[in-house]
Parts: C-alpha cells; sequence; structure tokens
C-alpha cells in the first residue's frame, strides 16, 4: 500500500494493507460523533453507504449517553472481510474487520484501554504478540 499522507490535525487513519483500503476518523479529546471516509481501489458506493451507517448510529449511541467502552465493546472482535495488517496507526498493527479497528481505536485512544494495543504509547513493539494470535483464532 502507498503510504498516504498524515491525516490533517484531529483526525487519525489506518489502512487495512489486505485490500488497500483506508479508513480514516475524526479524533477529538471526548468524542460523540464519529465521522468515517473510506477510500481504494475495492471502495464502491454500497461501501461508503454501510460506513456512513455503522458512523451515524455510533454517534447516536454516544450522543444519547451510551459510553466509549459500551460501544467499543459491542464493535471489537468482529470477523469478516477485510481483516489483518493495519498499517499507519501508531499503536494498532492488526484488525479482525474494519468495525473492531474502529472499535480499537476508540477504546484504545478514548476509553483507556492500553490491553487492547499491539504497541506501546511511544510505538515500540509489544513484548508479545499472544493476544494477535488470540484474535485470529
Amino acid at each position: 500500500m502507498a503510504r498516504a499522507a498524515p491525516p490533517p490535525p484531529g483526525q487519525a487513519c489506518a489502512g487495512l494493507a489486505s485490500n488497500e483500503r483506508l479508513i480514516t476518523w475524526v479524533d477529538v479529546a471526548e468524542p460523540r460523533e464519529l465521522f468515517l471516509r473510506v477510500s481504494g481501489p475495492d471502495v464502491t458506493p454500497e461501501l461508503i453507504a454501510c460506513y456512513d451507517i455503522i458512523a451515524r448510529l455510533t454517534s447516536l449511541a454516544l450522543q444519547h449517553g451510551a459510553t466509549i467502552a459500551e460501544v467499543g465493546q459491542l464493535l471489537l472482535g468482529t470477523k469478516f472481510e477485510p481483516g489483518g495488517p493495519l498499517s499507519g496507526h501508531s499503536r494498532m498493527k492488526f484488525c479482525t474487520s474494519p468495525t473492531d479497528a474502529i472499535a480499537r481505536h476508540l477504546l484504545i485512544e478514548h476509553g483507556g484501554r492500553d490491553d487492547l494495543a499491539h504497541a506501546e504509547k511511544d510505538g515500540s513493539r509489544d513484548a508479545t504478540m499472544q493476544h494477535v494470535r488470540e484474535m485470529i483464532d
């Protein structure tokens, strides 16, 4: 996957290397709204609509009292294609699906769930990859 330009301030992105799909989300200190932008050679209008639905439902949940932990836990561990290695995120190196990547990002960056990260805050590799192997199974 060609290296994407860094996201603007307040945004983060992750690329699923398996099919060159890029997911971008807007980051703020206490998110109450999720915006997703999906790009890549295999992205169709239908796929864009699916991500838009995920973002809208997540936003509604956050705006009506659901916590990051609750929303993240619902999406965490979902398994469907594409899943696999991630690029462009300093703390996540693998996901089981795009919604798993979204959940991990929300929980790691905003929910204090460092146990879900594959790399330490300074970017060094986690001491064990057992967690990644468990996600694959």
